[in-house]
């Protein structure tokens, strides 16, 4: 099958598309030009390093709950690959048992993937 070609529905009716999450990148820089945002998200930890692996791990959370939620509200698309970045990433330490907090914006290419399965964020 060709990319972004529709499957043939078969017996059973329209097939729901999968929508893969690529690997997530983190980064310090921000680049709102040509990104769409889809929150932020933020991590704790007792350690900086805790603090960004469980910010990587809400921001993949997330990613996969917005890929399910475009991949069931779509029929008749190809297979595709979005691409998650969170930009902005800042550490911040105050009180407390998890004192180390990483947040920074989720974003993609565009608002679903197959308007940008062409494009890539720059790194």
């Amino acid at each position: 099958m060709k990319p972004g070609r529709a499957r043939s529905p078969g017996r059973y009716g329209h097939v729901m598309p999968k929508v893969t999450v690529a690997p997530l990148v983190l980064r310090t820089t921000s680049d709102p030009e040509g990104v769409c945002a889809h929150g932020v998200v933020v991590g704790t930890g007792p350690i900086p390093e805790t603090a960004l692996e469980n910010l990587t791990n809400e921001a993949e959370r997330q990613a996969g709950r917005l890929a399910a939620e475009i991949a069931a509200a779509e029929t008749g698309l190809g297979d595709v690959t979005w691409s998650f970045h969170v930009i902005g990433v800042r550490l911040t330490a105050g009180p407390g048992p998890e004192p180390w907090a990483a947040l920074g914006t989720l974003v993609s290419a565009g608002e679903d993937p197959w308007s940008v399965s062409w494009r890539t964020l720059r790194r």
